[in-house]
């Protein structure tokens, strides 16, 4: 029987419903972190993501590490951009650049079972995956990969 135009348990329906539909995709979420590192003329930036894997935490996953390099010109026109696959937990990136524009990479975790998020001082030793080198050409306006020094 109807109760003042509602079914009876419709809130218990809704909540049901919320339920299988959270379920169904809780294995399309992932975790994704980054940032921005900008050139010391703020005319480039490198925009790294680190993609956890769909549907699970972090911890020794493998993580996928995506390296943007865009010209700082309002359009963020691309210049570079490459993919890295790596195994690690807490997996995180840091950028350094010179004066003419080129630019190192680092990519690396703290090993198992360690996350960091505090200060530069108190930062656990570093598990290097991989360095990277890029070199800015300033007449093409393109970055080439260069073994890392």
């Amino acid at each position: 029987m109807f109760n003042g135009g509602h079914l009876p348990h419709q809130g218990s329906l809704g909540l049901l419903l919320l339920l299988v539909l959270a379920l169904a995709f809780q294995g399309c979420s992932r975790i994704v972190t980054g940032g921005f590192v900008d050139s010391p003329d703020k005319k480039l930036r490198i925009y790294g993501r680190c993609l956890g894997p769909l549907g699970r935490h972090f911890p020794f996953n493998s993580s996928t590490v995506r390296i943007t390099i865009v010209a700082n010109d309002g359009r963020e026109t691309t210049l570079f951009k490459k993919e890295f696959r790596v195994r690690g937990e807490d997996v995180g990136w840091d950028a350094t650049w010179d004066q003419s524009n080129n630019l190192s990479v680092v990519i690396y975790d703290y090993g198992k079972g360690v996350t960091f998020h505090g200060l530069a001082k108190d930062e656990p030793p570093r598990r290097v995956f991989r360095k990277l080198f890029y070199r800015f050409d300033s007449k093409t306006g393109t970055f080439t990969e260069q073994p890392a020094k």
